[in-house]
């Protein structure tokens, strides 16, 4: 019974841990566990949401933004590139 119990709570807490992820999208921890560097290494720009559904205009808006990662002097740096669909 326990056993159930405790696999029941790991599985809780990686889906947990996922819809955290995909809700709040990348950060810094997480592109420091990717590239195996400090988090203060982390250089993340704030994404924009102007092509978010929500954002005024609502609706689709036919763009998106993707990561763009470089790597220097030991540092991540994490900016934004717009994208049509």
């Amino acid at each position: 019974m326990d056993q159930d119990l405790t696999w029941f709570g790991g599985l809780a807490a990686f889906v947990s841990i996922a819809v955290c992820v995909f809700w709040f999208g990348p950060t810094a921890l997480g592109y420091s566990l990717e590239f195996r560097v400090l988090p203060t290494k982390v250089h993340l720009d704030p994404e924009p949401r102007n092509c978010g559904f929500w954002h005024i205009p609502v609706g689709f808006k036919g763009c998106r933004y993707e990561a763009k990662v470089n790597q220097a002097q030991g540092s991540i740096f994490v900016s934004w590139v717009k994208e049509s669909d």
